[in-house]
């Protein structure tokens, strides 16, 4: 073999070792993979997409790899399914006979959640829209710098509009306990204090007059 072909074979391979896996912004439904303004590639995921936390039932599979992902750094990386070893980050070129890769990808939301997705992949630039598993869960460590996994700047929490603090539900009780019982005060008070006289109570004031009235007539006899 002359050293001009040697040369050309040599360059060929290393142009097919070195070929990325992500070449071209990749997107299902509302997620997506691209470069952030460094040229990395990061994965963007969709707000709301799970509340899960680990891979169960049909999802199983991935429960190891999404472990080994999480303890890792870059954001978007390859997995081998034999023993779900690391292969390679974005750049990673999927061989044409692969047989289970797993591709991790973790990022951050709109919301604000943290999310992390792994699936089979056979192609670059490829991602399947069924399958795999999805959990609400960031990297320890990121340092590809697509996220930042301690971010804690928008809350994650829905409020329910039918929920009432205990607290408040007490407060308005008493208001309305204590309201009422100044009131019965009041009233009593002023009935005591005459401020109710007889005169305001004409039947009343003539039984007591023919009361009295009877009690003398009596007295004389």
């Amino acid at each position: 073999m002359s050293s001009a072909r040697a040369l050309v074979l040599l360059l060929a391979i290393l142009i097919t070792t070195v070929a990325a896996s992500f070449t071209q912004t990749t997107c299902w439904a509302s997620n997506c993979i691209q470069q952030n303004t460094k040229g990395t590639w990061c994965y963007i995921p969709a707000a709301g997409a799970t509340r899960a936390t680990t891979c169960t039932g049909p999802s199983a599979d991935y429960a190891g790899v999404l472990e080994k992902h999480l303890e890792q750094g870059l954001s978007v990386a390859y997995y081998n399914g034999a023993g779900d070893s690391f292969v390679g980050g974005a750049g990673y070129s999927i061989p044409d006979t692969p047989g289970v890769i797993r591709l991790c990808m973790s990022g951050q939301s709109g919301d604000g959640n943290f999310q992390t997705t792994c699936v089979n992949v056979a192609a670059d630039n490829t991602i399947p829209t069924t399958g795999g598993c999805t959990v609400i869960r960031a990297q320890r460590n990121v340092t590809d710098g697509c996220y930042d996994p301690n971010f804690t700047g928008l809350s994650t929490l829905t409020p329910t509009p039918s929920s009432t603090s205990p607290s408040n539900v007490t407060a308005t009780k008493t208001t309305v306990s204590t309201t009422s019982v100044t009131v019965t005060t009041a009233t009593i008070t002023q009935a005591q204090n005459g401020a109710l006289p007889f005169s305001q109570f004409p039947g009343l004031l003539v039984l007591g007059t023919t009361f009295l009235a009877l009690l003398y007539g009596h007295l004389l006899l």
